[in-house]
């Protein structure tokens, strides 16, 4: 490259040295935008742990399940939401989901109800504890990058 540069006239080296420039430039800029980018996830991400580790109060965590085929199968899902409703609503979409999925998929049948007590994120359970964890997470993920 620098042979061909070397060959042009002045005032067309002159040009392409600007293109390599802005390049440059804009490369630079780039990286610094994806860097500045990856350092506020960072952030957010550790805002929303913290969060998540002191969130104390109650909890719904509902299992159901959803009828797979003409055997009826059944297939199990957990959920956890602040409220039964929360709860109830996500196990309806689950099953429109897979009823998208497959046709023949009924329900939510066996819904089941428990309400778990969270102290600075953990509960009794590690189970439950893990499901939390992920719930909390989500909910204080919309909420902290919104804000």
């Amino acid at each position: 490259r620098a042979f061909l540069k070397k060959a042009l006239p002045s005032a067309e080296r002159w040009e392409v040295e600007e293109v390599e420039r802005f390049e440059t430039e804009t490369r630079a800029a780039s990286e610094e935008a994806a860097r500045a980018e990856e350092q506020r996830n960072e952030i957010l991400e550790a805002e929303v742990q913290r969060l998540v580790e002191s969130h104390s109060g109650k909890l719904v965590i509902a299992e159901f399940d959803v009828l797979q085929g003409q055997k009826y199968d059944a297939e199990e899902h957990t959920v956890v939401s602040a409220t039964k409703e929360g709860a109830l609503a996500f196990a309806k979409v689950a099953t429109a989901q897979r009823q998208k999925e497959n046709p023949g998929a009924q329900g939510p049948f066996n819904l089941r109800y428990r309400e778990v007590e969270v102290k600075d994120g953990q509960c009794s359970s590690a189970a439950y504890t893990e499901m939390v964890q992920r719930f909390l997470a989500m909910e204080y993920r919309k909420e902290v990058s919104s804000g």
